[in-house]
């Protein structure tokens, strides 16, 4: 295969329910000039057979076998370090793309060389696939400048980014894990604009196993920590509304867990 245009990389730990949907909805993308980076986590239930029986199918897919278990941080990276191609689409191994994705992500990049990272609003689906409520975001460079204090102006599995923005901002921080994407944001913002389309192009699934539920507390925390990181590095300054998001988030980790998984479906369900 020639230089891929863009690199599809989606680390997958212990997800045979979902896999096979999650790799579909890749391979059936209109847009072809792709590889497909998956990244297998060790897992212990039967994700890694599911992967190889795909890859056999489809020469586009690359499989990446880590060692030992690393997490969702460096199992990213070790896609980033594996990927040839200029733009990297992420995907989680339990969301589902739209058909259209990578062409309308390559073409909105194309149209926009200032744009480091560009992503979408999307559909929440629960863990049966019915959706529960859709997410939007801000969707230019000064509007989404202006979220990033607050919240996270992206969702990461939606997002694409051009390997020249890795590069200068450099791989996804375990220490800031689970809330990784959100801190590398502050550091791409710092030399890259930002772009969201206005299309639901991912559907995202929350359920009660996911990654941001059972690390609920860990994730408040070091989203909380990565805006401090965010302020005191890149002079992002925090106005009222943001300071107040802020004292709300570092209350809420007094709560207890089930009160806090509620507080976190919640967001799913506004809009």
């Amino acid at each position: 295969m020639k230089q891929p245009i863009v690199s599809v990389i989606m680390p997958v730990y212990n997800s045979e329910k979902y896999l096979g949907a999650a790799i579909e909805s890749v391979l059936r993308q209109t847009f072809k000039e792709f590889e497909f980076i998956i990244v297998d986590d060790c897992s212990s239930d039967g994700s890694l057979e599911i992967i190889k029986k795909y890859s056999k199918k489809d020469r586009r897919i690359d499989i990446v076998e880590n060692s030992c278990n690393l997490g969702i941080s460096e199992s990213r990276n070790a896609g980033l370090a594996a990927a040839k191609g200029k733009l990297i689409m992420n995907m989680d191994h339990d969301d589902i793309c739209h058909p259209d994705r990578i062409r309308l992500q390559v073409q909105y990049l194309k149209q926009h060389p200032d744009v480091g990272i560009v992503g979408s609003d999307i559909d929440v689906i629960n863990d049966g696939g019915k959706s529960i409520g859709e997410r939007h975001f801000p969707k230019d460079d000064a509007s989404i400048r202006k979220a990033l204090i607050q919240y996270s102006p992206f969702t990461h599995p939606s997002t694409m980014v051009r390997s020249s923005a890795y590069a200068r901002a450099g791989k996804y921080d375990k220490n800031f894990e689970p809330a990784d994407d959100y801190e590398l944001y502050f550091r791409i913002g710092s030399h890259s604009k930002f772009g969201n389309l206005s299309a639901c192009l991912l559907k995202h699934r929350i359920y009660g196993s996911a990654t941001t539920m059972k690390k609920t507390r860990l994730m408040i925390y070091n989203t909380l920590k990565a805006k401090l990181h965010g302020a005191a590095r890149f002079g992002y300054v925090p106005g009222i509304r943001a300071v107040l998001i802020a004292l709300g988030q570092a209350f809420s980790l007094l709560l207890p867990s089930f009160m806090l998984e509620k507080l976190v479906l919640s967001q799913y369900k506004l809009d």
